[in-house]
């Protein structure tokens, strides 16, 4: 059985090897269809589409590398996440 930890660590390495290959799509697919994601000092990016049209920008063609460390994890009842 996979713990929260491995799997939120194979999340992450997904999202580091879609950022690599300028993937938006992939990266996209991470949110939920009604996903707010909040970027300080700037609007909130409302709904899936939105969120991928942001990372197009960020990541353009790929290349570029990006790298999340799983430092602490929070389990409670069927949610887990990493703060």
């Amino acid at each position: 059985m996979t713990t929260a930890r491995e799997a939120i660590t194979e999340a992450y390495k997904a999202f580091e090897e879609a950022f690599f290959r300028g993937e938006p799509d992939t990266i996209s697919r991470m949110y939920t269809e009604d996903a707010e994601w909040l970027v300080p000092e700037a609007p909130i990016v409302r709904g899936r589409e939105a969120i991928r049209q942001v990372w197009a920008t960020i990541i353009g063609s790929g290349g570029n590398t990006v790298r999340v460390d799983v430092l602490e994890v929070q389990e409670s009842g069927d949610w887990a996440y990493e703060p």
